[in-house]
């Protein structure tokens, strides 16, 4: 398929802090193989916009939408649905059998713990010898715990048994909590974390590179096949 691009109008809505119509555009491009999705909701002639930029695709709704002249809500939709699958097909975190399979838009918890103020106090009496042996040697094997949970990036980080014990002994504490998807939480962060988790038919770590898919010649016929911009946007 040779290279194109294209401007839609695809929707218009109102602004009522300003009292004035405004329109939703979209650009694609697609060259060397690679396709491009970008959109705009009312650009302004300063550079500004009345609404977002860039991706979003992400907060719309086709059914609160008003389709712009020649489109329709199926439209729309079939239009969201392909930029959704194919923007940026050079740049797959994951192979072709994850990408069928792994759910990598799962919503995670994930959880980071630090040290407690008693492993804080305990670490400086270490420091400065004020322990028997005893307590020296016992605080060690604690302390390889509290390492491996608090700063070892190859063991497990979420409520692993260490890390229930770690807590109910008072020598760690929850530090910062994040929702993450799940195509971003490495496995030792989260049981369903899936960065670098190898794939099991081809062994590909996902995310570890980036990898490209072809759009195939239906798709960039649907694109090229889409209404036109019937008027001229500041920008897109």
């Amino acid at each position: 398929m040779e290279d194109f691009s294209r401007i839609y109008r695809i929707a218009t809505a109102h602004d009522e802090h300003r009292n004035r119509d405004y329109s939703t555009f979209v650009e694609v491009i697609y060259k060397d193989g690679k396709l491009s999705i970008t959109g705009v909701e009312g650009p302004l002639p300063n550079g500004n916009a009345i609404g977002s930029c860039g991706q979003i695709c992400m907060g719309m709704d086709v059914e609160t939408m008003t389709p712009a002249l020649g489109w329709t809500k199926p439209m729309l939709a079939r239009l969201l649905e392909i930029w959704n699958e194919w923007h940026l097909n050079d740049m797959r975190a994951g192979c072709e059998h994850q990408r069928a399979t792994w759910d990598i838009s799962e919503k995670l918890t994930v959880t980071s713990y630090t040290w407690s103020t008693k492993f804080h106090k305990e670490r400086e009496k270490a420091a400065k010898g004020d322990m028997s042996m005893a307590e020296y040697e016992y605080f060690a094997e604690v302390a390889n715990r509290v390492y491996s949970v608090t700063t070892d990036t190859k063991s497990p980080k979420y409520e692993t048994d260490t890390v229930k014990d770690l807590l109910a002994e008072d020598w760690i504490k929850p530090g910062k909590t994040e929702e993450k998807l799940a195509g971003w939480v490495y496995e030792y962060e989260h049981p369903k974390g899936l960065l670098c988790k190898p794939c099991e038919v081809c062994a590909y770590k996902y995310g570890s590179a980036w990898l490209r898919v072809e759009v195939p010649d239906s798709v960039l016929i649907e694109l090229q096949n889409f209404p036109y911009t019937d008027m001229r946007p500041a920008w897109v």
